[in-house]
């Protein structure tokens, strides 16, 4: 089951560089990378990225058809 993502969308509307996300949110910049890379991360940084961006984890993350 592939999972789409709109993470690199939602950082880059915000002028935002992986690292800077990856700060705010605690943790790598190398995680940040490969959630846009996958499409998958934990469930924990799903719910931070959740509440970071303000939106529902469904909004973030998608499986593709």
């Amino acid at each position: 089951m592939a999972v789409e993502n709109s993470v690199k969308n939602l950082r880059k509307e915000r002028k935002e560089t992986q690292k800077d996300l990856a700060l705010a949110i605690g943790v790598d910049a190398k995680t940040i990378r490969n959630i846009e890379l996958t499409g998958t991360c934990s469930l924990e940084v799903a719910l931070r990225l959740s509440k970071y961006y303000e939106m529902s984890v469904d909004r973030i993350f998608k499986v593709a058809d």
